[in-house]
């Protein structure tokens, strides 16, 4: 399903995975110019451009080059010098960035211009007629939103005082119009919340990308930009207007590629990959409804997470023992209050850790619990919804589904978020070297990327 869908294939992730890895190895132009090429393959990933523009304008564009002579050349002259050094360079580095972007774009929408077409190819790219959500609801925040606003209308047909209360809020015109639990793809007002529009999921999008847009602004972070891409899609995904289901896997696919390799980004990179992997994944099973694929399609879901709890418990405890064996690895103090638990917990370094507790504790029991609740949802949605209630309420499997499945994606944008700060905290301690020669440390890491612990970090 991920590779035949022309919006979700393997081709054009593979080109958003290079283009982060040339942005966190010191190539930008490179960068910028594989996103160009991918936004005009695809405009999904628009909702990552943000990023990209405020990380390659601060990060790039507004670096100071002057040398080290420069700077330690005194006096009023010296100052008003470099400083004009720093403006003409970087007048040249956005004229150099902004030729690729240009001449990319140019090569693209020329000839729709030539024709003629360009508002034409404009209003196919971003059809707002579709309505809010898609006919089977992503699991994002309007999934929610709407689910309360079904929610509401049902209790408004009652005779009690509160049914009455909500009844005077009820529109009669969303009523006798096309619903959004009908399965079908339109515009469904709301019945009883307020009307969304387009413009207004753009502006919470930006907001919600906000955080890591004016971090990176005032600190742009090579080590950080897989988890801010991740993120800003993930807020995309939450928030923007009419999204797919299938949009939560672009951001998986990164969070699954661009592993951390310090101890305590990996286990926070290991409860978020095996919680949104878990919702990401259960959130498509609906689109393969047919009885052939129904068995097969939950077996290979289990054992995806099996594995990947197999795999991300050995990693984290070959990083506890990497860590051990740093010099530094005395000096390290680890906080558990944001990424492990209470205070109580703290031990001074993640072998003894690992010692406290035997084998690593992936999650946490509350996110065991989310996960557990699965199976009662499988229960529900194959053996009771069809076994009690037939073809009446047919979108209410669909419902749980959706609702369900955003409640995990909620909380793992949150953990996103957590990752993201965690390693712009790192780097700030342990920065990229300018741009390596011989050994570049890659973006994207996996198991077989060699670990180093002798450095020292501390997270407060």
């Amino acid at each position: 399903m991920q590779l035949g869908c022309s919006q979700y294939n393997g081709f054009m992730l593979g080109i958003l995975l290079l283009s982060i890895t040339c942005l966190a190895i010191d190539r930008p132009r490179i960068s910028a110019l594989l996103f160009a090429v991918l936004l005009n393959l695809k405009h999904l990933y628009l909702s990552a451009a943000p990023f990209f523009f405020v990380h390659l304008l601060a990060g790039y564009v507004f670096k100071n080059h002057a040398s080290a002579r420069d700077r330690e050349m005194g006096g009023i002259e010296a100052g008003r010098y470099i400083r004009m050094t720093a403006l003409h360079g970087a007048v040249a580095r956005l004229v150099a960035l902004g030729s690729v972007v240009v001449c990319v774009f140019g090569i693209s929408l020329l000839p729709f211009f030539a024709l003629g077409q360009f508002w034409q190819l404009i209003r196919r790219l971003f059809p707002f007629g579709r309505g809010l959500v898609h006919a089977y609801w992503a699991p994002n925040s309007w999934a929610l939103y709407t689910a309360a606003d079904r929610a509401l209308a049902f209790m408004s047909r009652g005779n009690g005082r509160l049914s009455h209360f909500i009844a005077s809020f009820v529109r009669t015109e969303a009523t006798a119009s096309l619903r959004a639990t009908s399965g079908l793809v339109g515009e469904a007002p709301m019945a009883v919340l307020p009307q969304v529009r387009p413009g207004h999921t753009a502006l919470l999008v930006v907001l919600l990308q906000s955080p890591v847009l004016v971090g990176t602004w005032i600190n742009p972070s090579r080590r950080a930009a897989a988890a801010a891409v991740a993120y800003c899609s993930l807020a995309a995904f939450l928030l923007g207007w009419h999204a797919h289901e299938k949009a939560v896997l672009p951001p998986l696919v990164i969070v699954a590629a661009a592993a951390p390799v310090d101890f305590v980004g990996a286990q926070l990179h290991a409860r978020l990959l095996l919680l949104l992997s878990a919702a990401g994944h259960y959130a498509q099973l609906p689109l393969l409804h047919r009885p052939a694929e129904y068995v097969l399609a939950r077996i290979l879901l289990l054992l995806y997470h099996v594995c990947a709890r197999i795999v991300l418990s050995q990693r984290i405890g070959q990083l506890a023992e990497v860590a051990d064996q740093g010099p530094d690895c005395g000096d390290m103090e680890l906080d558990g209050r944001e990424i492990f638990g209470p205070k109580t917990d703290r031990v001074k370094t993640p072998g003894q850790m690992r010692r406290a507790v035997g084998l690593p504790t992936l999650l946490r029991s509350y996110e065991e619990a989310f996960l557990i609740g699965f199976f009662p949802l499988e229960l529900f949605v194959s053996v009771v919804h069809p076994f009690l209630l037939g073809e009446r309420l047919s979108f209410l499997p669909l419902l749980c589904t959706s609702v369900y499945c955003a409640v995990g994606v909620h909380y793992c944008t949150y953990l996103m978020l957590l990752l993201w700060k965690q390693q712009r905290q790192l780097s700030e301690t342990h920065a990229f070297p300018p741009r390596a020669t011989s050994s570049p440390t890659p973006a994207i890491v996996g198991p077989g990327t060699p670990l180093h612990g002798n450095d020292k970090v501390k997270i407060s």
